[in-house]
């Protein structure tokens, strides 16, 4: 409803709208699946019982601004793929974001995911991405940040593995809240992960394949970790 309100559209409407109508520069979706490509000037779709996003399905659509997909559990490959207009997403289902799905999405600011278990190089170069939060997101492969040079902030309390590459040239990122974290392949050399352990990942197990020396306390949990030769030491306090 929310949605609707936004664009202006009431629910009569899309009732009684065909399947692919356009309504207030509204596309209405009817369907759970389309296989062609959707590259019309349209602002907004709205495709309440949408199921799959084929690959490349709105790729370059420039004027897109907003979608509604509640049923949507996986992204296929490049399906958002420079839609630099984008400000916002509806997928409160999504689990799995495959290769190039939101790449080049450059409106977007802050991506909040959720139900994502996994992202495989999915946001590259979000040029203007300054926060993600996805609560349940378990692994991210490839360069899934790379690029995204205004990024803040990553909120992924779930998070157990990170590829090599996740963050390289986001230089601004100085907070990663991943508490389960045991095993880190990214070498930017420049983000919380390359840069020293805080708070925000105390179970670090593995960093570049070697393994962390640990010392325990009541008080506290020291930590060093071993980057290419140089020890990061940190300190939790329990």
């Amino acid at each position: 409803q929310q949605f609707l309100n936004l664009v202006g559209i009431t629910e009569k409407q899309v009732n009684e709208a065909k399947d692919l109508q356009v309504i207030n520069e509204c596309k209405i979706l009817k369907g759970t699946e389309y296989k062609r490509k959707f590259k019309e000037k349209i602002k907004y779709f709205y495709a309440p019982n949408l199921e799959i996003i084929c690959e490349d399905q709105w790729r370059g659509c420039t004027s897109l601004v907003r979608v509604y997909c509640p049923k949507i559990k996986k992204v296929n490959y490049g399906a958002f793929f420079y839609c630099d207009k984008i400000v916002d997403f509806d997928l409160p289902l999504l689990e799995y974001a495959d290769t190039h799905s939101f790449t080049r999405c450059d409106s977007i600011k802050r991506f909040y995911f959720p139900s994502l278990l996994q992202a495989i190089m999915s946001f590259y170069i979000c040029s203007n991405l300054e926060q993600f939060i996805a609560p349940k997101l378990r692994e991210m492969k490839g360069g899934c940040f790379s690029g995204c040079k205004k990024l803040k902030m990553v909120n992924a309390p779930n998070l157990q593995a990170v590829d090599k590459s996740v963050f390289r040239e986001c230089q601004n990122l100085k907070i990663v809240v991943a508490p389960s974290v045991v095993k880190v392949e990214c070498d930017c050399k420049r983000c919380p992960m390359c840069t020293g352990f805080t708070t925000e990942m105390p179970f670090v197990k593995e960093i570049k394949g070697q393994k962390s020396t640990f010392k325990q306390s009541m008080l506290k949990l020291e930590f060093n970790v071993r980057y290419q030769g140089q020890a990061t030491d940190s300190i939790v306090q329990l």
